[in-house]
Protein backbone atom coordinates (compact mmCIF):
# COMPACT_ATOMS: atom_id res chain seq x y z
CA UNK A 1 0.00 0.00 0.00
CA UNK A 2 2.86 2.35 0.90
CA UNK A 3 4.60 1.52 -2.38
CA UNK A 4 1.41 2.35 -4.28
CA UNK A 5 1.06 5.69 -2.45
CA UNK A 6 4.68 6.59 -3.22
CA UNK A 7 4.16 5.67 -6.88
CA UNK A 8 1.07 7.88 -7.08
CA UNK A 9 2.94 10.79 -5.48
CA UNK A 10 5.86 10.44 -7.88
CA UNK A 11 3.45 10.34 -10.82
CA UNK A 12 1.60 13.48 -9.63
CA UNK A 13 4.89 15.30 -9.02
CA UNK A 14 6.17 14.32 -12.49
CA UNK A 15 3.02 15.64 -14.11
CA UNK A 16 3.31 18.89 -12.16
CA UNK A 17 6.92 19.41 -13.19
CA UNK A 18 6.18 18.55 -16.82
CA UNK A 19 3.31 21.01 -16.94
CA UNK A 20 5.27 23.73 -15.16
CA UNK A 21 8.20 23.55 -17.58
CA UNK A 22 5.93 24.45 -20.46
CA UNK A 23 4.95 27.69 -18.74
CA UNK A 24 8.48 29.13 -18.85
CA UNK A 25 10.63 30.07 -21.84
CA UNK A 26 13.66 27.86 -22.46
CA UNK A 27 16.60 30.01 -21.44
CA UNK A 28 20.33 29.49 -21.17
CA UNK A 29 20.66 31.14 -17.79
CA UNK A 30 18.40 31.33 -14.74
CA UNK A 31 20.32 32.78 -11.79
CA UNK A 32 19.18 34.36 -8.56
CA UNK A 33 21.28 36.12 -5.95
CA UNK A 34 21.03 38.92 -3.41
CA UNK A 35 22.66 42.32 -3.61
CA UNK A 36 23.56 43.43 -0.08
CA UNK A 37 24.43 47.08 0.44
CA UNK A 38 23.86 49.80 3.05
CA UNK A 39 21.41 47.79 5.13
CA UNK A 40 19.33 46.46 2.23
CA UNK A 41 19.15 42.92 0.82
CA UNK A 42 17.85 43.19 -2.73
CA UNK A 43 16.96 40.08 -4.80
CA UNK A 44 18.29 39.87 -8.37
CA UNK A 45 17.11 37.50 -11.10
CA UNK A 46 19.00 36.89 -14.36
CA UNK A 47 17.10 35.10 -17.15
CA UNK A 48 17.85 34.65 -20.80
CA UNK A 49 20.61 34.16 -23.31
CA UNK A 50 23.98 34.36 -21.57
CA UNK A 51 25.77 33.32 -24.74
CA UNK A 52 24.80 36.63 -26.36
CA UNK A 53 27.17 38.37 -23.93
CA UNK A 54 24.59 41.18 -23.79
CA UNK A 55 23.01 41.93 -20.41
CA UNK A 56 20.03 44.25 -20.05
CA UNK A 57 19.87 45.69 -16.53
CA UNK A 58 16.32 46.82 -15.79
CA UNK A 59 15.26 49.39 -13.22
CA UNK A 60 11.57 49.24 -12.33
CA UNK A 61 9.21 52.09 -11.58
CA UNK A 62 8.10 53.41 -8.22
CA UNK A 63 10.10 54.14 -6.24
CA UNK A 64 8.95 51.77 -3.49
CA UNK A 65 5.71 50.79 -5.26
CA UNK A 66 7.23 48.66 -8.04
CA UNK A 67 9.12 45.38 -8.30
CA UNK A 68 11.84 43.96 -10.52
CA UNK A 69 9.67 41.24 -12.05
CA UNK A 70 7.23 43.88 -13.30
CA UNK A 71 9.45 43.68 -16.38
CA UNK A 72 9.06 39.91 -16.70
CA UNK A 73 5.50 39.74 -17.98
CA UNK A 74 3.82 40.33 -21.30
CA UNK A 75 4.62 39.08 -24.78
CA UNK A 76 7.77 41.15 -25.21
CA UNK A 77 9.67 39.35 -22.41
CA UNK A 78 10.05 35.98 -24.14
CA UNK A 79 11.61 37.52 -27.23
CA UNK A 80 14.10 39.58 -25.25
CA UNK A 81 15.15 36.62 -23.09
CA UNK A 82 15.69 34.50 -26.19
CA UNK A 83 18.21 37.06 -27.44
CA UNK A 84 19.77 38.62 -24.32
CA UNK A 85 20.36 38.05 -20.62
CA UNK A 86 17.76 40.11 -18.77
CA UNK A 87 18.53 41.32 -15.25
CA UNK A 88 15.60 42.05 -12.92
CA UNK A 89 16.02 43.34 -9.38
CA UNK A 90 13.96 44.67 -6.50
CA UNK A 91 15.33 48.04 -5.44
CA UNK A 92 15.65 48.90 -1.75
CA UNK A 93 12.26 49.29 -0.05
CA UNK A 94 10.60 47.56 -3.05
CA UNK A 95 9.16 44.13 -3.79
CA UNK A 96 10.84 41.42 -1.72
CA UNK A 97 13.84 43.54 -0.74
CA UNK A 98 14.40 43.52 3.00
CA UNK A 99 16.84 44.67 5.66
CA UNK A 100 16.69 48.00 7.47
CA UNK A 101 13.70 50.07 6.41
CA UNK A 102 14.60 53.51 7.66
CA UNK A 103 13.21 56.37 5.61
CA UNK A 104 16.67 57.89 5.88
CA UNK A 105 17.82 55.24 3.40
CA UNK A 106 15.54 56.71 0.74
CA UNK A 107 18.10 58.95 -0.96
CA UNK A 108 19.01 59.48 -4.60
CA UNK A 109 22.62 58.69 -3.72
CA UNK A 110 21.68 55.31 -2.25
CA UNK A 111 19.75 54.30 -5.36
CA UNK A 112 22.62 55.43 -7.58
CA UNK A 113 25.20 53.55 -5.52
CA UNK A 114 22.97 50.44 -5.38
CA UNK A 115 22.77 50.48 -9.17
CA UNK A 116 26.52 50.90 -9.55
CA UNK A 117 27.14 48.07 -7.09
CA UNK A 118 24.91 45.82 -9.21
CA UNK A 119 26.69 46.91 -12.42
CA UNK A 120 30.04 45.99 -10.87
CA UNK A 121 28.64 42.72 -9.51
CA UNK A 122 27.39 41.67 -12.95
CA UNK A 123 30.76 42.42 -14.53
CA UNK A 124 32.55 40.47 -11.80
CA UNK A 125 30.13 37.53 -12.02
CA UNK A 126 29.74 37.26 -15.79
CA UNK A 127 32.91 38.91 -17.10
CA UNK A 128 34.27 42.41 -17.63
CA UNK A 129 33.66 42.01 -21.36
CA UNK A 130 29.87 41.80 -21.20
CA UNK A 131 27.90 44.45 -23.08
CA UNK A 132 25.71 46.09 -20.48
CA UNK A 133 22.62 48.19 -21.27
CA UNK A 134 20.40 50.09 -18.83
CA UNK A 135 16.61 50.03 -19.20
CA UNK A 136 14.54 52.15 -16.81
CA UNK A 137 10.78 52.64 -16.67
CA UNK A 138 9.04 55.66 -15.09
CA UNK A 139 10.95 56.31 -11.83
CA UNK A 140 13.52 53.86 -13.24
CA UNK A 141 14.01 56.23 -16.18
CA UNK A 142 14.74 59.05 -13.77
CA UNK A 143 16.98 56.96 -11.51
CA UNK A 144 19.06 55.63 -14.40
CA UNK A 145 19.46 59.22 -15.65
CA UNK A 146 20.78 60.24 -12.22
CA UNK A 147 23.19 57.30 -12.42
CA UNK A 148 24.45 58.08 -15.92
CA UNK A 149 25.06 61.72 -15.02
CA UNK A 150 27.24 60.73 -12.04
CA UNK A 151 31.03 60.77 -12.53
CA UNK A 152 32.23 58.17 -15.04
CA UNK A 153 29.48 55.61 -14.37
CA UNK A 154 28.17 55.83 -17.93
CA UNK A 155 31.53 54.54 -19.19
CA UNK A 156 30.41 51.10 -17.98
CA UNK A 157 27.20 51.17 -20.06
CA UNK A 158 26.77 50.59 -23.79
CA UNK A 159 23.36 52.22 -24.13
CA UNK A 160 20.33 53.55 -22.27
CA UNK A 161 16.66 52.72 -22.89
CA UNK A 162 14.36 55.17 -21.08
CA UNK A 163 10.68 54.20 -21.06
CA UNK A 164 8.34 56.96 -19.85
CA UNK A 165 10.98 58.39 -17.53
CA UNK A 166 10.29 61.31 -15.21
CA UNK A 167 12.23 64.59 -15.31
CA UNK A 168 10.53 67.08 -13.00
CA UNK A 169 8.10 66.01 -10.27
CA UNK A 170 6.92 69.54 -9.55
CA UNK A 171 6.15 70.37 -13.18
CA UNK A 172 3.99 67.25 -13.48
CA UNK A 173 0.61 68.99 -12.96
CA UNK A 174 1.43 71.52 -15.67
CA UNK A 175 2.33 68.77 -18.14
CA UNK A 176 -0.86 66.88 -17.29
CA UNK A 177 -3.01 70.00 -17.67
CA UNK A 178 -1.46 70.91 -21.02
CA UNK A 179 -1.83 67.37 -22.34
CA UNK A 180 -5.44 67.08 -21.18
CA UNK A 181 -6.34 70.44 -22.67
CA UNK A 182 -4.92 69.30 -26.02
CA UNK A 183 -6.89 66.02 -25.94
CA UNK A 184 -10.04 67.85 -24.86
CA UNK A 185 -9.85 70.35 -27.72
CA UNK A 186 -9.07 67.59 -30.26
CA UNK A 187 -12.00 65.43 -29.18
CA UNK A 188 -14.45 68.34 -28.93
CA UNK A 189 -13.48 69.41 -32.46
CA UNK A 190 -14.20 65.90 -33.80
CA UNK A 191 -17.43 65.53 -31.82
CA UNK A 192 -16.24 62.72 -29.52
CA UNK A 193 -17.61 62.64 -25.94
CA UNK A 194 -18.09 66.39 -26.20
CA UNK A 195 -19.97 66.82 -22.93
CA UNK A 196 -17.35 65.03 -20.82
CA UNK A 197 -14.37 66.68 -22.52
CA UNK A 198 -15.98 70.10 -22.18
CA UNK A 199 -16.45 69.45 -18.46
CA UNK A 200 -12.81 68.34 -18.16
CA UNK A 201 -11.57 71.44 -19.97
CA UNK A 202 -13.67 73.69 -17.74
CA UNK A 203 -12.28 72.05 -14.57
CA UNK A 204 -8.68 72.37 -15.77
CA UNK A 205 -9.15 76.08 -16.34
CA UNK A 206 -10.19 76.47 -12.70
CA UNK A 207 -6.91 75.02 -11.39
CA UNK A 208 -4.26 77.55 -10.35
CA UNK A 209 -1.12 76.27 -12.06
CA UNK A 210 0.88 79.41 -11.28
CA UNK A 211 1.69 78.17 -7.77
CA UNK A 212 3.32 74.78 -7.27
CA UNK A 213 2.85 72.45 -5.53
CA UNK A 214 -0.88 72.60 -6.05
CA UNK A 215 -3.27 73.36 -3.22
CA UNK A 216 -5.24 70.51 -1.69
CA UNK A 217 -8.42 71.58 -3.51
CA UNK A 218 -6.65 71.88 -6.86
CA UNK A 219 -5.09 68.44 -6.36
CA UNK A 220 -8.58 67.01 -5.89
CA UNK A 221 -9.74 68.63 -9.12
CA UNK A 222 -6.74 67.29 -11.05
CA UNK A 223 -7.27 63.81 -9.65
CA UNK A 224 -10.91 63.85 -10.75
CA UNK A 225 -10.02 65.24 -14.17
CA UNK A 226 -7.33 62.61 -14.80
CA UNK A 227 -9.68 59.81 -13.75
CA UNK A 228 -12.39 60.91 -16.18
CA UNK A 229 -9.92 61.52 -19.00
CA UNK A 230 -8.18 58.17 -18.58
CA UNK A 231 -11.53 56.37 -18.87
CA UNK A 232 -12.00 58.01 -22.27
CA UNK A 233 -8.40 57.67 -23.44
CA UNK A 234 -8.23 53.98 -22.51
CA UNK A 235 -10.41 53.25 -25.54
CA UNK A 236 -7.51 54.38 -27.76
CA UNK A 237 -4.94 52.00 -26.27
CA UNK A 238 -3.83 48.63 -27.55
CA UNK A 239 -4.82 46.63 -24.46
CA UNK A 240 -4.03 43.11 -25.68
CA UNK A 241 -1.09 42.73 -23.29
CA UNK A 242 -1.96 45.60 -20.95
CA UNK A 243 -1.71 44.74 -17.23
CA UNK A 244 -1.14 41.06 -18.08
CA UNK A 245 0.23 39.26 -15.04
CA UNK A 246 0.11 42.38 -12.86
CA UNK A 247 -1.82 40.81 -9.97
CA UNK A 248 0.16 37.55 -9.89
CA UNK A 249 3.50 39.37 -10.11
CA UNK A 250 2.63 41.89 -7.41
CA UNK A 251 0.98 39.60 -4.89
CA UNK A 252 1.86 35.99 -5.79
CA UNK A 253 5.23 36.14 -7.57
CA UNK A 254 8.80 35.94 -6.19
CA UNK A 255 8.80 39.71 -5.54
CA UNK A 256 5.66 39.52 -3.44
CA UNK A 257 6.05 39.69 0.31
CA UNK A 258 4.67 41.30 3.43
CA UNK A 259 7.46 43.84 2.98
CA UNK A 260 5.90 44.91 -0.32
CA UNK A 261 2.69 45.94 1.45
CA UNK A 262 4.53 47.86 4.16
CA UNK A 263 6.77 49.53 1.55
CA UNK A 264 3.69 50.76 -0.29
CA UNK A 265 2.49 52.37 2.93
CA UNK A 266 5.79 54.25 3.27
CA UNK A 267 5.46 55.73 -0.21
CA UNK A 268 8.30 57.72 -1.75
CA UNK A 269 7.55 61.03 -0.06
CA UNK A 270 10.82 61.06 1.94
CA UNK A 271 12.62 60.92 -1.43
CA UNK A 272 10.42 63.47 -3.19
CA UNK A 273 12.04 66.55 -1.63
CA UNK A 274 15.55 65.34 -2.45
CA UNK A 275 14.60 64.56 -6.07
CA UNK A 276 13.46 68.16 -6.48
CA UNK A 277 16.67 69.49 -4.92
CA UNK A 278 18.83 67.43 -7.29
CA UNK A 279 17.06 68.99 -10.33
CA UNK A 280 17.62 66.23 -12.88
CA UNK A 281 17.17 68.56 -15.86
CA UNK A 282 20.44 70.28 -14.98
CA UNK A 283 22.25 66.91 -14.95
CA UNK A 284 20.98 65.64 -18.32
CA UNK A 285 23.65 67.34 -20.51
CA UNK A 286 26.25 65.08 -18.85
CA UNK A 287 24.71 62.02 -20.54
CA UNK A 288 26.57 61.20 -23.76
CA UNK A 289 25.97 57.49 -24.40
CA UNK A 290 23.55 56.17 -27.08
CA UNK A 291 19.97 56.62 -25.88
CA UNK A 292 16.57 55.30 -26.92
CA UNK A 293 13.69 57.28 -25.42
CA UNK A 294 10.24 55.66 -25.61
CA UNK A 295 7.09 57.52 -24.56
CA UNK A 296 3.35 56.96 -25.00
CA UNK A 297 1.03 59.37 -26.78
CA UNK A 298 -1.68 58.93 -24.14
CA UNK A 299 0.58 59.02 -21.08
CA UNK A 300 -0.55 62.00 -19.03
CA UNK A 301 2.10 61.97 -16.29
CA UNK A 302 5.17 61.43 -18.47
CA UNK A 303 3.96 62.58 -21.85
CA UNK A 304 5.94 62.92 -25.10
CA UNK A 305 6.64 66.48 -23.95
CA UNK A 306 8.71 64.99 -21.13
CA UNK A 307 10.43 62.74 -23.66
CA UNK A 308 11.31 65.86 -25.67
CA UNK A 309 12.98 67.35 -22.60
CA UNK A 310 15.18 64.26 -22.27
CA UNK A 311 15.94 64.31 -25.99
CA UNK A 312 16.83 68.01 -26.12
CA UNK A 313 18.86 68.12 -22.91
CA UNK A 314 21.08 65.01 -23.14
CA UNK A 315 24.33 65.40 -25.08
CA UNK A 316 24.21 62.03 -26.81
CA UNK A 317 24.99 62.24 -30.52
CA UNK A 318 23.20 58.94 -31.08
CA UNK A 319 19.70 59.35 -29.67
CA UNK A 320 16.14 58.65 -30.71
CA UNK A 321 12.77 59.73 -29.32
CA UNK A 322 9.99 57.30 -30.25
CA UNK A 323 6.33 58.10 -29.55
CA UNK A 324 3.98 55.10 -29.37
CA UNK A 325 0.55 55.85 -30.84
CA UNK A 326 -1.56 53.34 -28.86
CA UNK A 327 0.19 53.56 -25.48
CA UNK A 328 -0.09 55.37 -22.18
CA UNK A 329 2.66 54.54 -19.65
CA UNK A 330 3.85 51.01 -20.54
CA UNK A 331 4.89 50.79 -24.17
CA UNK A 332 6.44 47.33 -23.77
CA UNK A 333 3.04 45.91 -22.78
CA UNK A 334 0.70 47.76 -25.11
CA UNK A 335 2.83 47.62 -28.28
CA UNK A 336 5.21 44.68 -27.68
CA UNK A 337 6.08 43.95 -31.33
CA UNK A 338 7.10 47.52 -32.08
CA UNK A 339 8.91 47.76 -28.76
CA UNK A 340 10.94 44.59 -29.38
CA UNK A 341 11.88 45.67 -32.89
CA UNK A 342 13.14 49.10 -31.76
CA UNK A 343 14.78 47.69 -28.65
CA UNK A 344 16.68 44.99 -30.52
CA UNK A 345 17.70 47.30 -33.37
CA UNK A 346 19.14 49.68 -30.78
CA UNK A 347 21.00 46.98 -28.84
CA UNK A 348 22.40 45.32 -31.96
CA UNK A 349 23.67 48.67 -33.22
CA UNK A 350 25.49 49.59 -30.01
CA UNK A 351 26.52 46.31 -28.36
Amino acid sequence: MKILNITILVFIFSCFVACTKEDFPKTEIADQFYLRRAGADMPVWVHGNKQSNVFILTMHGGPVLGGGLDFRRGAYTKTLEENYAMVYWDQRHSGAAHGSFSKDDLTVENYVQDLDFLVNTLKHKYGEGISLFLMGHSWGGMATAFYLSKGHFQDKIKGWINISGVVDLEAGPIDVANRLSMFANENIATGQSVETWTSILKDIQEVDLSTLPLSKDDNKIMFSVEKRANELLEEKLNKEQYREGFFSNTFLGPSASFNHATNMLHGFFPLEKEIKEHDLKLQLPKITIPSLLIFGKYDLGTSPDVGAVFYNEISSTEKKLSIYEYTSHEAMLTEPEKFNMEFMDFVELHK
